[in-house]
């Protein structure tokens, strides 16, 4: 398997295929996820439910209270979360 430029596995002519499948930022009392990547988004689809004014965007916004127990399914999950700004 080859490598790109930062070390992520790529099959050859493909795109990069490491990196997070959630992205998570926090807006003062209210933490957001982005689910980027299709593991994310079927995760989105089956095991979560939500309100359609809960999203901002592409962004699904939580109470604080409820954001460490969905971080921790996310990752319980064998997804990888990501902090935004870091991304």
């Amino acid at each position: 398997m080859r490598h790109d430029p930062v070390g992520c596995p790529v099959d050859v002519g493909g795109p990069c295929t490491c990196g997070p499948d959630v992205l998570v930022r926090r807006e003062g009392s209210i933490v957001q996820f982005c689910f980027v990547s299709d593991d994310a988004q079927e995760f989105l689809t089956e095991r979560i439910t939500c309100e359609p004014w809960q999203w901002m965007g592409d962004w699904l916004s939580v109470d604080l209270r409820l954001a460490g127990p969905l971080a921790e399914g996310i990752q319980e999950a064998g997804l990888a979360l990501a902090d935004e700004r870091t991304e």
